[in-house]
């Protein structure tokens, strides 16, 4: 089998794999688009119309099955037209409103005519064969003149839809409208020239098996257009060649082939080959619509994070401008109450005296909340002030349990400490001991009566640990995640003890952190809790802040 001899059919297996690649990859981007949807309409109807207008004239033996082929043909002229009457309708937009003349008398009449041109009423019969068995001349049926005009009324009408969306459209996006009409332009002068004109006027139909490769140039055309408004996805363009030309080289060895059988498997491994490809097309699109999606989902993220950064900021700058306000009108009033409390003023009764000590209370409790709110903030915007001098762990921490220890008293509780011989470390002993005072602190309020406090200072290898064990309520393991979150207490503690802001564990930890060292807790409810600090040894490293925890 010559090569030149089937230039033909080689053009008609071009073209199917060109027009099966464009058409699948634009419906498979935005398969709800309906501009892709009806581009790919139009181009399975070109498929199809290349494939049995080809076949039409390779039937000689069986006129009967020649004048049926010849009757598809125009069913799929007729799609065609309207293919190109509604893809001009809806380009570029993704959805359209169809009007009522449009779906109620326009489609029910392509669909009355597509019926029509099928039935012996289009093409009645044979008129004359030529020598080698092929259909010359039909007589034509009523029908022929409505096919004429309709499709004469869709592919002009398409063409007008095309001619007005480019007169309404702003100049500087016009090229893709011009592209489509460059595109309609070439493949009509094609039609016309090769499959009327010829065969009618000079009795030359040797082109029109081309009917196929004469719809190319509007194909491409078109999906150019449709690409540069974004309907496709120009990264699966080299998938869609490398695709087209594997089914081009497949289809060439149908042509090559000599014998039957080999032309049928040829045949077959060239479809699964477009087949394969298709779903190929359809693989790597979804995989990059996925990739575009996460990476607009993470610049969504990053922004929402930003923002809330930004929200975060402002509320710690008011909280900072708040607790400054605050903190004079309170510390002004706590020392009026000391100074009425030594009685410069006056003596006051039994009921006078215990009205001052709860408001005295009171005014305490609110200095240190405004105090963490503080210290909240100028950790949060990292403005505390570290400097490390040479501290005395053991020292720090028996001054603490001395502190503590007529608490621990009142409610019959035992101090256990065990510590290992420790030289000075370098740290902010302000700022460790406000930390391990609150953890300390945690541990016998949170503790039973009765119970014992066991607290141990170890020396290890390169840093010091500290345990802090109680025997009291412990942490329901479903809240231990948050406890060392803002404003959090744990449900049986607000049980337990109601007076607490939940900023304690935050700002020890954050201290600890801000020292070098490290915070971490195990415990079981109903059983107690083990606090574990962790400070370097080699100290902590100076930093420049504003100010110290208040």
């Amino acid at each position: 089998m010559d090569i030149f001899q089937n230039l033909d059919l080689l053009s008609v297996g071009v073209t199917v794999a060109s027009i099966g690649v464009l058409g699948f990859s634009v419906y498979f981007n935005n398969p709800r688009n309906i501009t892709n949807t009806t581009f790919f309409f139009f181009t399975l109807a070109t498929l199809f119309w290349g494939v049995v207008n080809y076949s039409f004239y390779q039937v000689n033996s069986f006129p009967d099955v020649s004048l049926w082929l010849l009757r598809t043909v125009l069913f799929f002229a007729v799609c065609q037209a309207f293919g190109i009457f509604q893809l001009f309708f809806v380009f570029p937009h993704g959805h359209v409103f169809l009007p009522k003349w449009y779906k109620y008398i326009l489609i029910p009449s392509v669909v009355l005519v597509g019926v029509l041109v099928l039935s012996p009423l289009s093409l009645e019969s044979i008129k004359e064969i030529s020598p080698e068995g092929r259909i010359l001349k039909v007589h034509n049926g009523p029908v022929m003149p409505i096919f004429g005009l309709m499709a004469t009324f869709l592919v002009l009408g398409g063409i007008y839809n095309l001619l007005r969306k480019i007169k309404s459209t702003v100049s500087s996006e016009r090229r893709p409208y011009w592209f489509i009409l460059a595109g309609v332009v070439i493949t009509f002068i094609l039609i016309i020239t090769f499959n009327l004109v010829l065969p009618a006027v000079f009795d030359n139909s040797n082109f029109v098996p081309f009917g196929a490769l004469f719809v190319f140039p509007f194909i491409t055309f078109t999906s150019y257009a449709i690409m540069k408004h974004k309907f496709f996805n120009i990264k699966v363009a080299g998938t869609a060649v490398l695709i087209f030309l594997l089914s081009v080289v497949t289809f060439g060895e149908v042509i090559l082939s000599r014998e039957f059988s080999l032309i049928v498997y040829r045949s077959g491994v060239f479809l699964l080959v477009l087949l394969f490809g298709i779903f190929l097309i359809k693989g790597v699109l979804r995989e990059v619509q996925q990739r575009e999606r996460l990476q607009e989902l993470t610049k969504k993220l990053e922004d929402a994070n930003d923002e809330l950064q930004k929200l975060d900021k402002m509320k710690s700058e008011f909280i900072s401008i708040a607790s400054h306000q605050l903190r004079t009108p309170l510390t002004a009033t706590k020392w009026a109450l000391e100074f009425l409390a030594k009685g410069d003023k006056g003596k006051l009764n039994k009921k006078g005296k215990e009205t001052l000590i709860d408001l005295c209370a009171s005014n305490d409790r609110l200095i240190k909340l405004v105090n963490e709110l503080l210290n909240v903030s100028r950790l949060e915007e990292s403005r505390v002030r570290l400097d490390p001098k040479p501290t005395d762990v053991v020292a720090l921490m028996k001054g603490l349990i001395h502190e503590f220890m007529p608490i621990a008293k009142k409610m019959n509780q035992k101090i256990v400490e065990q510590y290992d011989d420790i030289a000075k470390i370098n740290l902010d002993e302000s700022i460790v001991s406000k930390a391990i005072h609150n953890f300390v602190s945690n541990g016998i309020k949170y503790n039973r009566e009765g119970k014992t406090l066991t607290i141990t200072i170890k020396k290890r290898p390169k840093d010091i640990l500290m345990t802090i064990v109680d025997e009291g309520i412990g942490i329901p393991k479903s809240e231990q995640a948050n406890i060392f979150k803002k404003f959090y207490r744990a449900s049986n503690a607000m049980s337990s003890q109601t007076e607490g802001t939940g900023l304690g564990m935050y700002i020890a930890k954050s201290s600890i952190e801000l020292s070098g060292g490290k915070v971490w807790f195990e415990s079981v409810e109903g059983k107690g809790t083990t606090f574990f600090v962790t400070l370097p040894l080699e100290g902590s490293k100076a930093v420049e802040g504003e100010k110290s925890l208040a």
